[in-house]
């Protein structure tokens, strides 16, 4: 007789861990037609300070049919501050150059070998170098819009709240144009303890662990509005993460802040929206659109 093979529900990491396989299969079958030229900048001496910048080829036009080259999306990578590079996600960019938007996509130092102080520094220091090279090919006022999936969000977040470190890097607020935050730590405060989140923000009482967290910076006026889509089955970073931080921001912020809840997703379901997650990537074109 066959033994029973407990399923393991959503909503906690044994589960996403496991999903991890088949998220890697599904990204790596099915990849996106290339809409982009590819170009790659370095922004620091270290081997993973730089970025891959997407222009849309002539052809990728929007569904308006008109090319937008007004907002270019700086999209930060997950992977837990650990793993990952913007390689690996070649076919987010592909999607929205698609949709005429140039892409940015950095990669940025790692835990254990750096921790959060350095880590935030590289988000700024990617805008930073990100506007310098919009300038050289005559996207001067284009407005950058931070975005990113999981740890990916939570470092685009910094740059987008964190005003006086903004101004320390001589980053105009005016040049940011709004943040997308997919499946995102925004409250660190809230995470389960983990290794990984003491390498990257140290002890929860330390002044690290506020830098690093940015909710620390919900009451600073923020440049525009922004866009929050969580699972409630996320297993990795709680639903209530997002839920808190969405509440704080509407409380000090006068820009809307739109949280859109994903009923029974876990935190692959809301990576996938390259993939399967049709709803949730028209809800993220729809709010560019806007913007």
């Amino acid at each position: 007789m066959a033994a029973n093979i407990p399923i393991i529900p959503k909503g906690n990491t044994l589960h996403e861990v496991i999903s991890l396989g088949q998220y890697w299969y599904r990204i790596y079958k099915n990849p996106h037609p290339v809409t982009a030229r590819e170009m790659m900048f370095s922004y620091g001496p270290n081997r993973k300070q730089y970025f891959l910048f997407y222009l849309p080829n002539p052809s990728a036009e929007s569904r308006e049919g008109k090319a937008r080259k007004n907002k270019v999306i700086v999209y930060f990578h997950g992977g837990g501050w650990m793993l990952g590079s913007p390689e690996s996600f070649r076919k987010n960019a592909y999607m929205l150059a698609e949709e005429g938007y140039p892409v940015i996509l950095p990669s940025y130092r790692k835990i254990p070998r750096f921790n959060s102080d350095q880590i935030r520094q590289d988000a700024f220091l990617v805008v930073q170098k990100s506007l310098e090279i919009l300038r050289k090919h005559q996207l001067e006022d284009a407005e950058l819009v931070m975005a990113g999936m999981s740890a990916g969000a939570n470092l685009a977040a910094f740059p987008f709240l964190d005003s006086k470190t903004r101004e320390d890097f001589d980053i105009p607020k005016s040049r940011l144009a709004g943040l997308l935050a997919l499946g995102a730590p925004l409250d660190l405060s809230r995470m389960n303890k983990s290794l990984a989140l003491q390498l990257y923000a140290g002890k929860p009482d330390s002044k690290q662990f506020q830098k690093a967290n940015p909710i620390s910076f919900v009451d600073e006026p923020a440049p525009g509005p922004v866009l929050c889509i969580h699972g409630t089955k996320d297993g990795l970073v709680k639903y209530d993460n997002a839920r808190y931080f969405a509440r704080l921001f509407r409380q000090h912020q006068e820009h809307p802040l739109d949280f859109v809840t994903i009923e029974g997703d876990t935190h692959l379901d809301i990576a996938s929206w390259t993939l399967y997650q049709v709803h949730v990537r028209q809800k993220i074109f729809d709010w560019l659109d806007a913007l």
